[in-house]
């Protein structure tokens, strides 16, 4: 059966079409190269024959002309470098940075650590970088980061972290990436980097693998443990994001005028696009890696296709984000009002439709809100009537 609600079209002018010159964040990918070979990475997954190369001069002698164009010059605008593993062509990201320097920018990239030494990360450091630190948590955790010859990168990368947090900044965020061979290791890793002072940490569950009912359950268990020990130790600042994503759906369902969040979840070619090596323009960072003609929307030479963006945005926000193996699963979903549908990107890969989503990413979201829901409600001191728009969780 199909649910009615999702098979709605995105009539409601929600989506947001923010102006194409008015951009607070831009992706650059200044390589394809990557030195690991991660089990997971939708990069090398989805292409895994990426074209070994650097973005070209003739891109970021581009850059200051597209920049102005299109980007909030009012604000600061946050541009970040992606890969592959953007330290792999370091001498680009310093380029790139004489370019465009003369601007308000915050400057970030996304990168395994391998490769930062002290020398880069002191030059990054002298310049406000920040960097958003991919690592899985424990040695053990880490074994899906691994080198082409399947050797874990843990000890590089917790030497590279060491740089980061001497030269740029103390509690980096850390992102680690969870699937059913490591989700033993959740709470283990979040108190192996409470201890060493980090403050924040983001972990996320690959939904694009099979997760079975022992998989969701041990999720369940070390998110609670994690919870626990926030809620019994609040005064040292730990910030979860599981259990922050959960608070912001408590203030969702108890919100009337709650808007359709899911239609504008994560600004793809809204507020802001991503720049391949060759200067083609995507709506984000994981579109470039598939270089697919049908999802280009520009280049920094001739601007943005104005038609390609908005059609391509409004296309994949059509619908409402249902299961794609029952949508009337979404019906009795406690969380379906304020689904986020996970990343537009990654259902496309998986069902070539945005909305789109696996078994896996239910289930995963399910877990997350049964296991942490009072534990959120506690650390935000949220009251159990403001509740009232969430469906049961029996």
């Amino acid at each position: 059966m199909k649910c009615d609600k999702c098979e709605q079209p995105n009539t409601q002018g929600q989506w947001d079409n923010t102006p194409a010159n008015k951009f607070n964040h831009l992706a650059i990918w200044n390589t394809n190269r990557c030195d690991l070979r991660c089990a997971y990475c939708f990069v090398f997954q989805r292409a895994a024959t990426q074209p070994d190369i650097d973005i070209n001069d003739k891109v970021v002698e581009a850059l200051p002309a597209f920049y102005e164009k299109y980007c909030d010059l009012s604000k600061q605008v946050m541009v970040y470098f992606f890969g592959g593993e953007p330290m792999m062509a370091f001498d680009k990201v310093k380029q790139v940075y004489e370019r465009l320097k003369s601007y308000n920018i915050l400057w970030s990239m996304t990168s395994n650590l391998t490769l930062i030494n002290e020398e880069k990360a002191a030059w990054m450091g002298e310049r406000g970088f920040r960097v958003h630190c991919s690592i899985d948590g424990i040695e053990a955790a880490n074994i899906a980061r691994k080198y082409p010859n399947g050797r874990n990168s843990w000890k590089e990368a917790m030497k590279g972290l060491g740089m980061v947090r001497k030269h740029m900044i103390a509690s980096p965020e850390l992102r680690a990436t969870v699937t059913p061979a490591t989700v033993k290791y959740v709470y283990e890793s979040v108190m192996f980097f409470v201890e060493q002072g980090i403050n924040f940490m983001a972990v996320e569950p690959v939904y694009e693998m099979k997760w079975s009912k022992t998989d969701i359950d041990a999720l369940m268990d070390q998110y609670s443990k994690v919870a626990r020990f926030m809620v019994h130790n609040r005064n040292r600042g730990f910030s979860f994001k599981p259990v922050n994503d959960v608070k912001h759906l408590l203030d969702a369902q108890g919100r009337k005028d709650q808007p359709d969040f899911w239609k504008t979840r994560c600004g793809l070619a809204q507020t802001g696009v991503a720049i391949d090596t060759d200067g083609s323009i995507y709506g984000c960072h994981h579109f470039v890696c598939n270089h697919r003609p049908q999802e280009k929307i520009g280049d920094v030479y001739s601007g943005i296709d104005e038609a390609a963006r908005t059609g391509f945005a409004a296309a994949l926000t059509a619908q409402r984000p249902r299961n794609a193996t029952d949508p009337d699963k979404c019906r009795h979903c406690f969380v379906e009002r304020n689904c986020m549908g996970g990343c537009i990107a990654t259902n496309v890969d998986l069902f070539d439709k945005g909305y789109m989503v696996p078994d896996a990413y239910c289930d995963i979201q399910n877990a997350q809100v049964r296991s942490l829901v009072n534990y959120a409600i506690d650390l935000n001191n949220t009251l159990v009537p403001k509740v009232t728009g969430m469906k049961s969780l029996s």
